[in-house]
């Protein structure tokens, strides 16, 4: 199927200077120096769809990939979707790291950013939720499979924090960690991702079950709120379930309200479940990114390396826990 929006291909918007401008009170900044046209482009079906977006599978220049784009529901998307979109898109484009999803460019129709598409790079085993969900049955992700997984995650969170100034993902959860048979796990969805310009910031956004204490109560926060998410995806890569399903209230014997966890993980009083196998050192490491005061976790460069270390020493003893 080809995209809807082939009928019109425009120029590159640029402003009077031939600088890059704004295109319908959409301000694409430099965005237009990686435009491709949108014939090229062509939509086959749908791989996932969320309250703010839509991703295809399709295919540029006989190259199969991945496209998203805001909702085909809306008939209109407000200047504020658009603009928060073509926001994500250069974020995207100022990232290249082999453990972030490949940008390839953007495609829009003349004069219609509101059909605006990001086209990335095809992962094609899907996320890692979904890869856990089926894994008892499947049995894809082996252990050292998992630390590999982690080690990539970490990776790439070493990079995105040790930018100027540095991004902080906010959204980071195993349904943004895509994996692929040749090249592993790479990050992805940068929708509220946001440099890092002041010391702190603000703003209670992202899948509360993955998110800091200090962001779910909408207070002042710093990159180590990736750190915490992070230690949320180890505990799931670990226990394969999802972060807090297991749990239940004492006084009614029934899971926890969603209002219950996010009052709970505030407070301190609940993390993400381990099983009684885990390993000390693992454990050990999942604690610290989850501990409450942000201060008190280590950042992704110091649990990068320790991931290393484990690593090496699990294959240096033949696979022994």
């Amino acid at each position: 199927m080809t995209s809807p929006s082939t009928k019109a291909q425009g120029r590159t918007a640029t402003s009077g200077d031939g600088t890059a401008g704004d295109l319908d009170g959409i301000h694409i900044g430099d965005l237009a120096m990686h435009r491709v046209k949108v014939t090229d482009v062509h939509l086959h079906h749908q791989l996932a769809q969320g309250a703010y977006g839509e991703v295809w599978l399709a295919t540029y220049n006989e190259q199969t990939i991945a496209v998203k784009k805001l909702p085909s529901t809306h008939t209109t998307h407000s200047l504020k979707a658009v603009q928060q979109f073509v926001s994500e898109i250069s974020l995207h484009a100022k990232i290249q790291c082999p453990r972030v999803v490949s940008f390839i460019g953007a495609a829009w129709p003349k004069w219609s950013p509101g059909d605006m598409m990001l086209l990335l790079e095809y992962m094609d085993q899907g996320d890692l939720r979904e890869m856990l969900q089926h894994n008892a049955t499947t049995h894809q992700l082996a252990w050292i499979d998992k630390l590999h997984v982690a080690l990539q995650v970490a990776e790439a969170l070493v990079f995105l924090h040790s930018l100027y100034p540095p991004v902080v993902h906010r959204d980071l959860k195993s349904r943004n960690i895509l994996l692929d048979s040749k090249s592993g796990a790479k990050i992805t969805d940068f929708g509220v991702s946001r440099e890092l310009d002041d010391a702190t910031m603000t703003a209670g956004i992202g899948t509360y079950r993955w998110m800091a204490p200090e962001v779910l109560y909408d207070g002042h926060y710093t990159e180590l709120a990736d750190m915490f998410s992070f230690g949320v995806i180890l505990a799931e890569l670990e226990t394969e379930i999802l972060p807090y399903s297991d749990l239940r209230d004492p006084t009614t014997d029934e899971p926890y309200t969603d209002t219950s966890i996010i009052t709970k993980v505030i407070s301190g009083k609940i993390r993400p479940s381990l099983t009684r196998g885990v390993p000390a050192w693992y454990g050990s490491l999942v604690q610290e990114c989850l501990a409450l005061e942000s201060t008190d976790r280590p950042n992704a460069m110091q649990v990068h390396h320790r991931l290393r270390l484990e690593m090496k020493k699990y294959e240096d003893d033949g696979g022994l826990v």
